[in-house]
């Protein structure tokens, strides 16, 4: 082929792509109702709003995918654990304070969202026991704040820890946990400070019944975080604020005191320790 006429069809081509083919794709795009622009990437928060709405309706494969981007973009399991689904259910609470869904809608949002940890944690966290570093989570009974407590465990479990994390019906359920399993730390979790009496029969469960006498006590919560002071007079150890700040001061003190086994309830009340070690959630 003569090279003048190579040159004329390259120039051809080069329109037909730069020009022809764009003008096309626009004109295709508006009669079908479709954005001309590309769309620009959602921010995490939109990411969080439409996980929320996801959980609202039970849309369980929307869920995944949302986890699942969040993994293809670099989030580690605790980063998707802090940063998306904990704010979900943030996002969900303040949907409910504002009127824009029903408490059953957010009670069921929630479900869904802690059924997504639960399977995140499955494929990441492993199941072997270790009194070493083990710990108990429970809400106090009767209060409806569960949601921090289970992402307190599910970042314990992350970091290696052993975790038992249950509804709490009555504290006479702690003895029977406390009294056969060795345990380092004992964690409660309150968000309706008028149960705070509830939060002290349990902690005096844990420190009469518990078989390792050096347990650390951790206490925190909604109720913590809102007001100052709640937590003079317990029998709890040092101060945290926040999950990942509660779980440095429990590693700290579990390296400082051994656990010395005690074979039976101790009948007597135990001196205060120091301070408090609290979570807000």
């Amino acid at each position: 082929m003569h090279e003048t006429e190579t040159r004329r069809r390259m120039a051809v081509l080069r329109l037909i792509e730069g020009d022809v083919v764009p003008q096309l794709a626009d004109v295709y795009r508006r009669r079908n109702g479709t954005p001309c622009a590309m769309p620009r990437p959602l921010t995490m928060h939109e990411h969080v709003v439409a996980f929320a709405a996801a959980a609202l309706r039970g849309d369980v494969a929307a869920m995944k995918i949302e986890i699942a981007r969040q993994e293809r973009d670099g989030l580690t399991n605790e980063s998707i654990l802090l940063d998306f689904l904990a704010p979900s259910v943030r996002h969900l609470g303040d949907m409910w304070l504002e009127d824009r869904c029903s408490f059953c809608d957010v009670t069921l949002g929630v479900t869904q969202v802690l059924q997504q940890m639960h399977a995140l944690l499955s494929r990441s966290c492993s199941s072997a026991w270790s009194d070493r570093r083990s710990i108990a989570l429970w809400p106090v009974p009767g209060d409806m704040h569960t949601f921090g407590s289970a992402m307190l465990s599910g970042l314990f479990r992350l970091r290696g820890w052993s975790v038992h994390h249950t509804a709490l019906d009555d504290p006479i359920l702690i003895p029977p946990i406390l009294g056969v399993r060795s345990f380092s730390v004992v964690g409660f979790s309150l968000g309706d400070p008028r149960l705070l009496y509830v939060l002290e029969e349990c902690i005096r469960a844990a420190r009469l019944t518990s078989r390792n006498r050096e347990v650390i006590v951790m206490v925190g919560g909604p109720a913590f975080a809102a007001q100052n002071g709640l937590a003079d007079g317990l029998d709890v150890d040092v101060v945290a604020n926040g999950a990942e700040e509660a779980l440095l001061q429990a590693e700290l003190l579990l390296e400082r005191d051994p656990i010395v086994p005690f074979p039976a309830p101790r009948l007597a009340k135990l001196a205060a320790s120091h301070g408090v070690v609290g979570w807000s959630g």
